[in-house]
């Protein structure tokens, strides 16, 4: 779904149902196409395990989302030096991507990264942050890291993306599985008006 159209409504774009492509690679090549620099995922999967792995393959590619928000785990990519604030005790996991064997130096962690030479199908599941700031800084490689979001923790595309409307060529693709063809108008532009994007942009 894009802009365009009549004013203030949303440009609709149809594949047919049987197609090499699924509905979340169309609209993440459609944002990229358009100079999208940054791509974040909320949602997705529908309850299904295979459509949860084809999400998380994405990830494996050279052009892949940043993050990605499900019901309950957060899930980064870390492609450089990263930070962020997390309270002691934290617990997160860690998955190597792609071919080549990943390295990385870390800071905060229980158990560092620095001595680890990480190949295809390994990880480290449940590192625990000692505090208050996590540093990961690949050497080698790409990381995934997905951390589970705590008990009463909400992470919701209008919370965490404050000011999202004042970056340039940023780009948001939602789950809207469920969502008639009816309310679809309606949900793309409270989302526009909660963002701060001027009406009709």
């Amino acid at each position: 779904v894009t802009d365009g159209g009549m004013e203030g409504s949303p440009r609709i774009i149809r594949h047919p149902v049987d197609k090499d492509f699924t509905d979340t690679e169309l609209a993440l090549d459609l944002a990229w196409k358009e100079g999208c620099g940054r791509t974040v995922l909320f949602g997705g999967g529908g309850g299904r395990l295979d459509h949860l792995l084809a999400l998380q393959a994405l990830f494996q590619r050279p052009t892949s989302p940043d993050r990605w928000y499900t019901g309950y785990d957060e899930v980064i990519l870390i492609k450089g030096d990263f930070r962020a604030a997390l309270p002691a005790g934290t617990v997160l996991s860690l998955f190597p991507l792609g071919q080549e064997p990943c390295r990385a130096r870390s800071y905060g962690l229980k158990w560092p990264l620095d001595s680890l030479s990480w190949g295809r199908g390994d990880f480290g599941l449940s590192n625990v942050v000692t505090a208050g700031e996590i540093r990961i800084d690949p050497q080698e490689g790409r990381f995934l890291l997905v951390r589970q979001l705590s008990e009463g923790e909400t992470i919701c595309p209008l919370g965490l993306l404050a000011g999202w409307a004042d970056q340039p060529r940023q780009h948001l693709v939602l789950d809207l599985t469920g969502v008639g063809l009816e309310h679809l108008a309606e949900r793309v532009q409270q989302l526009r008006v909660a963002l701060g994007a001027p009406v009709g942009d």
